[in-house]
């Protein structure tokens, strides 16, 4: 469920105020752009290797399957889909 885990979804109103103890005061931020590029087998291998996601045993693996197969069909675009991400950095002097 991508909403629940959207990183928006865990963070503070104030997220930055762990980052600011952290490093004693001032700090900054850069965020990098990133893709990954999957075939269907590349997507599943992608997802059975999370950790929190349900495995074979679970009674809800085959419809999760059943869902990535359909969604990757829909969206595809020569056999590939894209997963876009970012990254952030915080980075600061400790004093």
């Amino acid at each position: 469920d991508v909403t629940h885990v959207h990183h928006s979804n865990v963070t503070t109103k104030d997220d930055a105020a762990p980052i600011r103890q952290f490093f004693g005061g001032r700090f900054a931020r850069v965020e990098f752009a990133n893709e990954q590029s999957h075939d269907l087998a590349g997507v599943k291998d992608r997802i059975l290797s999370s950790s929190y996601m349900p495995r074979e045993s679970d009674s809800r693996f085959t419809e999760m399957m059943r869902d990535v197969e359909a969604s990757f069909a829909r969206h595809h675009h020569d056999g590939i889909v894209k997963l876009e991400y970012a990254t952030q950095l915080f980075y600061g002097r400790l004093d």
